[in-house]
């Protein structure tokens, strides 16, 4: 199975003005439940995050914030468009 992996960037125009990568539809993975990936999901909580993915299988089928968190064995069973790196 092939997976779709990017790294979700925030530029600036050259206006100043943040430009996100993210299509509003888009369902969103973010990788680690540490602290980057806390703070990514402070940065991206209105888009359609669909996940955590975690490292720490002891994590798998809980929750942060109401949102799952998938061990990477799961991950091939997820649908996903992109996902950020933590």
């Amino acid at each position: 199975m092939l997976m779709k992996l990017w790294i979700l960037e925030v530029r600036r125009s050259r206006e100043g003005r943040k430009q996100s990568w993210i299509k509003w539809n888009e369902k969103i993975l973010i990788f680690g439940l540490g602290i980057s990936g806390r703070a990514i999901y402070r940065k991206l909580k209105d888009k359609n995050i669909i996940g955590f993915i975690d490292n720490n299988k002891s994590l798998d089928g809980t929750t942060f914030n109401d949102i799952p968190i998938y061990s990477l064995d799961k991950l091939k069973n997820v649908s996903f468009d992109k996902i950020a790196l933590g």
